[in-house]
């Protein structure tokens, strides 16, 4: 079988990959159960708002000071902690 160079393709060729492109695309890959990640993947190892143990996400690490990142807890609270005080699951 000849590869064909893409100008030499017919024009229902040339249709029918932009349809599975297409297709592909808006599709998307199968979602992986193993490597989704997990909503909330941290829990917080100090005992900083008396809340030790519950788990958080970080949402915006602060670039101004090097040691503080925002973090978002399971009920939706929202508290600017120090970097070390986070631990991954």
């Amino acid at each position: 079988m000849r590869l064909m160079r893409r100008k030499d393709r017919t024009s229902e060729e040339k249709q029918a990959d932009r349809i599975v492109k297409g297709g592909l695309l808006r599709l998307g890959a199968e979602p992986s159960t193993e490597n989704t990640p997990k909503p909330f993947p941290h829990y917080l190892f100090w005992g900083v708002l008396g809340r030790k143990g519950q788990r958080c996400r970080v949402i915006n690490p602060d670039h101004t000071a090097s040691s503080r990142i925002q973090v978002e807890f399971e009920d939706g609270a929202i508290a600017v902690i120090d970097r070390r005080a986070i631990r991954r699951i």
